[in-house]
């Protein structure tokens, strides 16, 4: 540890500027270095080659102390500058939001059958989404329907759904097979209850669940036929 802290200080010291080294550094070695050598002469001892050992020996001693100190603060000021907000910032990874639309593709690729007219796949997604998102292994975002003008609405932000909405709300399957996911909602029996539009959720999150939790869910629904 001294070793790294001495390294790291001497690379400090060799990279300020001269004028830096002399009148800072240098002075901070000497300032303790003559206090020790007047020291020991006021205390009696006049031999010059014994006071000129103590300066030496002082002088080592403080500027060693001097490079361990621009050590330590050389590696402090490198952590931290690892886990500044700005370095943290650009390391985060920001959400990948897909549309359930795009969801309903993904899942078409891992053998879902959406086009049949016999099959209920489309059912059993929505209900598998509706169950994931309770059950906090599937996290839904979504557009709180707030205004009845949709130029607003499209503008408003994409908001984490509460796990609560969903044990009041389901989600419109039919609009999952058109163009727009805007369209794709929760919807409730109660119209008084707030609703949310054009659902989004994760991609990662959603093609693992996929490849676990959804498949419980794919052919559950049978033909009353």
């Amino acid at each position: 540890m001294l070793r790294k802290l001495i390294k790291h200080g001497w690379r400090v010291v060799t990279e300020a500027h001269t004028t830096y080294w002399l009148v800072v550094d240098v002075l901070s070695a000497l300032i303790p270095t003559s206090v020790a050598t007047g020291t020991t002469a006021w205390l009696g001892e006049h031999s010059i080659a014994i006071l000129a050992m103590i300066f030496v020996f002082a002088f080592a001693v403080s500027a060693l102390a001097i490079i361990v100190t621009l050590g330590y603060r050389a590696e402090r000021q490198g952590t931290t500058r690892q886990v500044t907000p700005d370095n943290a910032a650009a390391s985060r990874r920001s959400i990948d939001r897909i549309p359930l639309i795009e969801l309903r593709r993904m899942a078409a690729a891992a053998g879902w059958n959406f086009v049949s007219q016999d099959s209920l796949h489309l059912i059993d997604l929505v209900d598998a989404i509706r169950q994931g998102a309770i059950d906090g292994t599937l996290t839904v975002w979504g557009r709180l329907n707030r205004y009845n003008d949709e130029r607003l609405m499209r503008a408003e932000p994409l908001d984490r759904i509460p796990v609560d909405h969903w044990r009041e709300f389901r989600i419109s399957a039919n609009a999952m097979l058109a163009g727009d996911n805007f369209y794709v909602q929760s919807w409730s029996p109660n119209e008084k209850l707030q609703s949310y539009v054009d659902l989004h959720v994760e991609r990662t999150q959603a093609a693992a669940w996929l490849r676990s939790d959804a498949e419980d869910f794919k052919g559950r629904t049978r033909s009353a036929s």
